[in-house]
């Protein structure tokens, strides 16, 4: 099967998978895509077998966000500052529910 098509993104990047090429890959709302840069060319691949265990949900979800940090460029010194009194806030109270024990 060879389908291609034109499509332009809008002003966002975003861009719309044609019906004909999402039905022909099987891609759903909600099913997770694999994006692969390939020389110029731009990939996509659904991804149907992931299987996530409910136990496990929490450490991926900290492993992802530790792989993507960064992804949105460096923290601006307002964000730094707003994460320094978080982690104060989060000391704090750690230290009181330890003491409530």
């Amino acid at each position: 099967m060879n389908l291609s098509a034109i499509v332009t993104p809008n002003v966002k990047g975003q861009i719309v998978i044609p019906q004909e090429m999402r039905r022909a890959l099987d891609i759903i709302p909600k099913r997770a895509l694999k994006l692969s840069l390939r020389g110029k060319s731009l990939l996509v691949q659904p991804i149907k077998g992931v299987i996530v265990e409910e136990d496990n949900k929490h450490e991926l979800m900290l492993h992802i966000l530790e792989k993507t940090k960064g992804s949105w460029g460096p923290a601006s010194k307002e964000e730094l500052e707003l994460e320094k009194k978080r982690h104060k806030l989060e000391l704090e109270r750690a230290k009181k529910s330890k003491q409530a024990w």
